[in-house]
Formats: C-alpha cells, structure tokens, sequence
C-alpha cells in the first residue's frame, strides 16, 4: 500500500493540485461564511441574537416608520431600514422555531392522527397509515425535547455549503485514474502481477491506497471547514437539541447538535466510499483515461438526473440527492419497501454499503482477469495509422479524432445537448398567453394599422373598465356583483398584459422593431443565467477532455522524441493548432446552438433583421446592429473564450507527462470555478 501511495505522492503536480484544492476550498468556505448576499451576513445575525428580548418590538417599531415615513424618507434611508428589516426578520425566524418547537411537534402529531382518523390514506394496513403511525410515534416520543434559542451559524453554515463535496470527487477520480486506469493503459498491469491469482493482493493493495487518498482529501476539506467556522463564530452550544438548529425543526432523533454534525459526516463519508467505488470500477474497466472520465461524467450525470425525480424511491438512492446528508435529517421520511415503512437514513445507509460493495466487487473481478490480448494503449500508433500514410495534418486529425476518442467525445456531446433541449419548457400562463398575442400582432417596425388596432384595444378595454364601474354602482351586494359582473371581469383579464404591450410599443425609438421580449430574454437576460452556465460547463468539459492528449500523450508514447528527430516538430504544432481551432468551433456550436434554437422553437419571435436594440437590456447598443448581427458576434466571442480555454487545456498538456495529470489538472482549473458559480445561482 506504501508503494501505491508513493505513486501519488511522487508527482508534484498531483500534490499541487490537492494542495490548490484544499487552498481553494478554505478560501471559498471563508468567503460563505462572510457573505451577505442574502441582506445579512451569519456575524450581524450573531450580534442580534443579544437584543432577542426587544427583537420583535424593534422590528415592529421598523415596520411602523417605514410606512409612515416612507415618502419623506431617501432612497438610502429606505434601503438601510429595510435591510435592519431583513436581519431582524432572519434572526427572529430563528429563534420563534426553537421556542415554538412544542407547538410544532403537536402540529405534526394532531394532523397525522386526524388523517388517520378520517381514513384519507386507504386502510390501516396500507404504507400510507403505516408511515403516519410511526411518525407519530416518533414526535411523540420528541414531548422532552427543549430546544434553545441560540446562535448555530457556524453549525448552520457548514450545513448548508455543497461545493466541498465537489471538489472532494476530484480525490476519487485521481485514485482511480492514477492506480487503475494509467496503468492499464500503459500496459503496467500485464507486467506487474501476470497472474490471475497474484491480480488479488495488488488490488487490494491499490483499493487501501485509494482509500487513503480520499480519508486525507476528506479530513482536510472538511476539516478545513470545520476549524474556519470555529475560529470564525466558535461551537459554545453543540449540547443543544439538533431542534436548535435553523431548518432542523423536524428533526426525527433525539440527539445533540454534535451528534448530529458526527452523523452527517459519518453519512457523508460513506457516500464517499460509494463514489470511490464507482471511480474505481470505471477506471478498472478502461485503459483510456479520456473514456474514463466520459463514463464519470455520465455517471454524474445519471446521479442528477435521480435526483431530481419524482419518484421517492429513485430520488432518495440517488448520489446526487445523497450528497447532501443533512437532507436526511430534516424530517421524517419513509419509503415504501413492499408495504414496509422504511426511513430515509436506513435506506441511505444501506445502499450506500451496498453499492460501494458491489462496484468495488465487480472492479475486482475486471482487475483480476487476465487478458489474453493487452488492449491496445493510448500511445500506441501500428495498426490504426500504416506506415504508408505521410500526410501529417491527416495522421494527426486521425489520431485526435480516433486514437484520443475526439469523435466519440463529440458525438457524445451532441447526444447530450439534443436530449437537454429537446423539450424546451415554456410559460403557460394566462399572463404569457395574451401577452404573445398582442406581440404576435404588434411584431416588427410601427405602422399607422398597428397604431389604430391599439387605439382600438384601448377604447375597448375602457369601455370594459367603465361598464365594471357600473356593474359596482347597480349591485353593491358583493355575491351580485360578482354574479353579473363575471363575464366583464374575463373579458379584462387581458389588460396587464396589454398594458405591457403597449407600453412597449409605445417606448419604440425610430429604427426599433417591436420584438416578443420573453425568447430574448431566456437567452440574454438574467433569470436563465443557470442554464448559461451550465453550457459554458460541459463546454469546458469537452474541451478539457479533447485536448488534454494532445501533448502528454505523445511524451508518454515517446512519440515527442520521434517528431524532434523527424523534424516535424512544428508541422505537428501547426496541425494540433488548427485541429484545436476546429474543437473550438464544433463544441462552441454543439453547446449554445441547441438552446438558442429551442428557446425560439418554443417562444418564437425571431426576426433577424430587427435592431438589436429593440431587446429589453440590450436598448444601449448602436442602431446599426441586428438581431442577427448580435447573434452572431455573441457566438463569435463564445466561440473566441472557448478557443482560448482550449489553448490553456493545450498549454497544461504540453507540461504534463501523462494525459491522467493533463485531465486532472485542467479539469481542476476549468471546472471547479464553473461548479462555485453554479452553486451560488
């Protein structure tokens, strides 16, 4: 295991890495801690918590000059009161939870007994009456438990930070890639233990390794958090019940907030057991490190997927969904076992342990099979490339597109963007309904018959509004009014919606088209920004590993050494840049074309030749951009910063000795500030 261990150990650039990582985390755990986005920050929620006895009456006393004062007031005095507003309201949320925990606990006894009593769920055998009679049993058995209103937010702040259990898979894939998958494909695995019987030790041997890998990465992430929210905000109350904590109210165990906190990272761990296991059943079945990590990819993606169904069974065994283990101890949920209430923990637990089992069985029997043929390696040239071809550009096209899976990772890419955006949601409100239809007539530049037809829904919807007044007048009984006046009241239900469309119109510069506003805004303005970034991820991430080769692993074929002695040196560079340019624009359009296409397939609205500055936010760029022209110019710079990610992930290739570091430190650079954003959206 000492051997395995000094594997990792003796690359600097690894250690660099984990090092980077730790660093990173700490820094961006700090930066949680001080945050404020949310109106206040955990250290002003701490000061509160010392004027708990007059909280409500100063925040009354708030509430009460805001409303009388408001008009005399500066929008600076306006912000700062409303602000004071939101700390006291976050601190006393806190606070009213622990002190009305009594009431809450016989809330959830009283409405579970009275469905049981009314029969709601089907017999009392049923899982529905089952899981309600063990909720209550347990609540009821919660009647001693008295939670304290005190200050948790280093408690509640490691709670609820997610991106360190990202950054922590990159310790699993690091053990799998550099123990498994490198030597596999360097053809190491032959040579070391050739027999089927020697296979075992060496596994095991590689599995303690890894193990200690990801306890390290482990400790010092986690640990790295614990010890910046003690410094920062201390643990003086870990002996309160887990019911003290913000968000745990309905916490289903009689336990402490230390328990609790020893729970979650038990669980936690344990999930990262699981993931270590699939890590190393995928990179014990391939020798390609870029194969590797597609199927890591797929499998992380497949975890998202679960976890956001709507089954509960599918949802609650997702890693995914397991990730956050203080979910489980949020309330009480049962699953459905054959009839059988099972809770949330139980069955966490149980399939965590039983997929680490399984994954890490089934690497073991792939490892320890010995293979009548070697696979062929990544740096191997004979057989897919005959020495009769000379042209370089095409030797190397076929080597990126082939031999380093280029064509594999696109077509695979294209695969996941058309399933993402094969159905587009769309917004079927009413609101949404009439607004499209007064912008479906309204569309394109201004004219005398669009000014008359609106001239005419203004008229109408007057008259409408008139004939509501009346309606009041005549029936001034509530029940009447509403009887007789309802087909009026429908008839203006357009009115919000036209009111926007005409304001719209009517904001028009010469030059400027009336546009459908809601298709642009889902791809220029904020409220989408997630699925933005989203593409700009599996852009890196594709990238990342399509280039990630293009170097280390001719140096670790030794295929650098015979292009030096060629001198074909920079005819190879002039081919890898061209052939990273055309990555470049084959991923810039596989990732942002299919949503531009879906959101306009589903909203519509698309007119080219209209001025770009007829687009809400985009009313600063000059008259002689269109649509089109903006469009394409945003495309070209996508297509311009994913270029030059690309010649970053080049420039990390270049001074990697294998592909495995390549993939790991490029990922590490590419995708950890990627996840951070997604994460705080």
């Amino acid at each position: 295991m000492k051997h395995e261990l000094r594997k990792i150990w003796k690359d600097r650039r690894l250690c660099l890495l984990f090092a980077a990582v730790v660093f990173l985390n700490l820094l961006l755990f700090y930066w949680h801690c001080t945050d404020d986005s949310r109106g206040y920050s955990m250290e002003q929620l701490r000061g509160l918590y010392g004027n708990a006895d007059v909280l409500e009456e100063e925040q009354a006393h708030l509430e009460e000059a805001l409303v009388q004062c408001l008009y005399g007031l500066s929008d600076d005095d306006v912000q700062e009161i409303m602000g004071q507003m939101e700390r006291n309201q976050a601190a006393l949320d806190r606070i009213r939870q622990a002190r009305d925990y009594q009431e809450l606990r016989e809330s959830l006894v009283s409405g579970s007994e009275l469905k049981l009593k009314l029969g709601l769920f089907g017999s009392n055998d049923s899982f529905e009456a089952r899981s309600l009679r063990r909720g209550i049993e347990v609540y009821q058995a919660l009647s001693g438990v008295r939670p304290e209103a005190v200050f948790l937010g280093g408690v509640e702040l490691l709670m609820d930070y997610r991106l360190t259990d990202l950054l922590l898979l990159l310790f699993c894939a690091a053990a799998g890639l550099t123990l498994f998958t490198f030597e596999k494909g360097s053809g190491l695995q032959t040579l070391t233990q050739p027999t089927k019987n020697g296979h075992g030790p060496l596994f095991f041997r590689k599995l303690g390794a890894s193990v200690g890998l990801l306890t390290m990465g482990f400790l010092l992430l986690y640990g790295g958090n614990i010890l910046t929210a003690g410094l920062l905000f201390g643990f003086d109350h870990l002996r309160c019940p887990a019911q003290s904590l913000f968000g745990f109210a309905n916490c289903p165990a009689e336990i402490s907030v230390l328990g609790l906190l020893i729970r979650v990272f038990a669980l936690k761990y344990l999930w990262a057991l699981a993931c270590l296991g699939i890590g190393i059943l995928i990179s014990a079945s391939t020798g390609t490190a870029a194969v590797a990590v597609i199927e890591m990819v797929m499998a992380g993606a497949a975890a998202y997927w679960m976890g956001s169904s709507h089954s509960l069974w599918i949802r609650h065994l997702s890693l995914s969904w397991l990730a956050g283990t203080e979910n489980q101890y949020e309330g009480a949920v049962y699953l459905n076992l054959f009839g059988i209430p099972v809770g949330s923990v139980t069955a966490a637990i149980v399939f965590l342990m039983a997929l680490c089992g399984i994954s890490l069985g089934v690497a073991a029997v792939l490892y320890c099979v010995t293979q009548d043929s070697q696979r062929r390696s990544i740096g191997s040239l004979s057989g897919i490339f005959p020495a009769r071809h000379t042209g370089v550009f095409r030797h190397e096209c076929r080597k990126a597109l082939l031999m380093w899976k280029g064509l594999a990772v696109l077509l695979a890419f294209v695969a996941v963007q058309v399933v993402s955006y094969q159905s587009y949601p769309a917004n079927n409100s009413e609101y949404e309904y009439y607004y499209r239809s007064y912008s479906e007539a309204l569309a394109g530049l201004p004219n005398a018959e669009k000014d008359a037809y609106l001239q005419r829904e203004q008229d109408r919807i007057t008259a409408l509004n008139e004939k509501l007044l009346e309606y009041a007048s005549q029936y001034p009984d509530p029940d009447t009014f509403q009887r007789v006046s309802q087909d009026t009241q429908n008839a203006l239900r357009v009115q919000d919606a036209f009111h926007q469309a005409k304001d719209q119109y009517d904001s028009l510069r010469p030059g400027q088209s009336y546009l459908y506003q809601t298709g642009y805004q889902r791809i220029v303005g904020t409220e989408t920004l997630r699925e933005e970034v989203q593409d700009w991820a599996k852009a890196f991430l594709a990238m990342t590993i399509l280039l990630s080769g293009f170097h280390a692993a001719e140096r670790e074929c030794g295929a650098l050494a015979l292009q030096t002695a060629a001198r074909k040196s920079r005819t190879v560079l002039r081919s890898k840049f061209w052939i990273c340019a055309g990555y470049a624009v084959a991923v810039t359009l596989i990732a942002f074309l299919p949503r531009l296409t879906a959101v306009f397939r589903t909203y519509g609205g698309w007119i080219a030749s209209a001025s770009a500055n007829s687009i809400s936010g985009l009313s600063a760029l000059p008259d002689g951009w269109s649509v089109g022209v903006f469009f394409a110019a945003m495309l070209l710079g996508k297509l311009l910063v994913v270029g030059i990610v690309g010649r970053v992930v080049c420039w990390i290739s270049k001074r990697s000795p294998n592909t495995m570091i390549a993939l790991l430190l490029s990922a590490a650079a590419l995708m950890i500030p990627v996840a951070a954003v997604l994460l705080t959206l």
